[in-house]
């Protein structure tokens, strides 16, 4: 009786041991499914040209409008990612604002005043009564940092845009802006 109860114990702890083996493998299979999978779409959008700046799971680009004296409202930029099924995009850290302002950099515009700036849209909100900056799904934004003379106190000016200067200039930053105030371009993300 006891041999038969060690046998039966036995066998039944092998079965488990085989179990939490198998699932443990299945768990490192599928990772690393994902991570090859990440990598194959990050390989298209960068063929496809959209995935200019990858940050952590995502990759970032922009779109601008091709007349000049074109602009692009909240609106038409939201559109506009949605072409490529991404969305206006949020600023994450200090390291990722600057990866974009380095991307953005030689995209620059002479203006004919001899000004030298990119304003573009971002998909992040700006609540002026509480001074707060949110990533586009409302949550609070993990890193905001403010142009020169920047926010303003204009209850009407709830979007945030990138404002985008030569290097070294005290202009480079977020600005908030009218919801509907029009601006060369938009930055847009999308999940790899």
């Amino acid at each position: 009786m006891n041999r038969l109860l060690i046998f039966l114990l036995c066998a039944t702890l092998c079965r488990y041991v085989t179990s939490v083996d198998r699932h443990l493998n299945q768990t490192k299979i599928n990772e690393e499914v994902q991570k090859k999978l990440a990598d194959i779409n990050y390989r298209v959008l960068k063929f496809h040209h959209k995935c200019d700046v990858k940050y952590q799971d995502r990759c970032f680009f922009s779109i601008f409008v091709g007349a000049e004296g074109s602009r692009m409202n909240q609106h038409a930029a939201r559109l506009a990612c949605q072409k490529y099924d991404a969305q206006p995009a949020n600023i994450y850290s200090k390291q990722h604002m600057d990866m974009l302002f380095e991307y953005l950099r030689p995209l620059i515009l002479t203006r004919n005043d001899g000004g030298i700036t990119v304003p573009i849209k971002t998909g992040m909100l700006f609540d002026p009564k509480t001074r707060r900056g949110f990533l586009s799904d409302h949550s609070p934004a993990p890193y905001l940092k403010w142009s020169a003379n920047e926010p303003t106190t204009e209850n009407s000016h709830t979007t945030i845009i990138l404002r985008v200067f030569p290097a070294g200039d005290e202009g480079n930053g977020m600005a908030n802006r009218l919801f509907e105030s029009s601006h060369l371009g938009v930055i847009c993300e999308i999940d790899i």
